[in-house]
């Protein structure tokens, strides 16, 4: 991995009612999705979504969650 900052891409989308809605995925640096966040109802709450992020992902703890179970599909 390089040593260049990822980056943070919020967009707008439609939310079929006339209105918009926005998300946002954090990009490592080379490219592959980190994480993202959907249905924000302004670029603010989405903004403010990314700084909760800044602010607080070292102090998140990591949990196992239980496997998934079914078919596979590959």
């Amino acid at each position: 991995m390089t040593d260049a900052p990822g980056r943070f891409i919020i967009r707008p989308w439609s939310d079929g009612r006339g209105g918009s809605k926005f998300s946002w995925e954090l990009i490592s640096p080379t490219g592959q999705v980190m994480a993202e966040a959907k249905d924000f109802p302004s670029r603010e709450t989405a903004e403010n979504a990314i700084q909760w992020v800044k602010d607080n992902a070292n102090d998140c703890p990591v949990e196992n969650a239980p496997g998934r179970s079914g078919p596979a599909l590959a």
